[in-house]
């Protein structure tokens, strides 16, 4: 449903299962649903109750050491700060990934997918606030990682983002 952008639908099965993996005491079930929720609350314009659902999610997955997730949930925080033009207060979260998957050191397809999602999330912010040059590092950084995991969500999220960023810095070659 949620694919379908049936987000209604979507929010009230997540609920559901919500429902069932609080009653089973599964937090980290618990966790993904919160984020779910969250995330279908971000399509539907809601962003304090996305931002409450991800923190819950960020919450749960702290407490029981689930580091990737948590790093997952903590990008969210930051997209909805981002969509609220609060792109300092995005790049703390954002920069807070970042130093929780250094100090891991964990490289797996999964982390990679974060850290690449994380890169462009970084651009975005960077590129709104007129540091175009930043912005495309970050960009590119985001491209290699996403290219070496196969990633083609966030290669079409970054190629999308390099060519709006190309066209506001006048490079339309490029």
């Amino acid at each position: 449903l949620y694919e379908l952008a049936d987000f209604s639908e979507a929010y009230y099965f997540y609920l559901q299962s919500l429902n069932a993996y609080e009653k089973a005491n599964d937090y980290r079930g618990i966790a993904m649903m919160e984020n779910n929720l969250g995330t279908v609350s971000h399509e539907m314009g809601k962003l304090d109750e996305a931002k409450n659902h991800y923190q819950r999610a960020y919450e749960i997955y702290h407490e029981n050491g689930y580091v990737i997730d948590e790093c997952q949930a903590l990008n969210n925080i930051g997209l909805i700060l981002y969509d609220n033009q609060l792109y300092d207060s995005s790049l703390v979260y954002f920069q807070t990934v970042l130093e929780i998957m250094d100090s891991i050191k964990v490289i797996n397809e999964e982390s990679q997918y974060v850290l690449s999602a994380v890169y462009n999330n970084m651009a975005l912010a960077y590129g709104d606030m007129g540091d175009h040059s930043l912005a495309l590092d970050y960009l590119r950084k985001g491209l290699s990682i996403a290219r070496s995991i196969d990633d083609q969500f966030n290669l079409g999220s970054v190629y999308t983002n390099l060519g709006s960023l190309f066209g506001v810095m006048r490079q339309q070659d490029s």
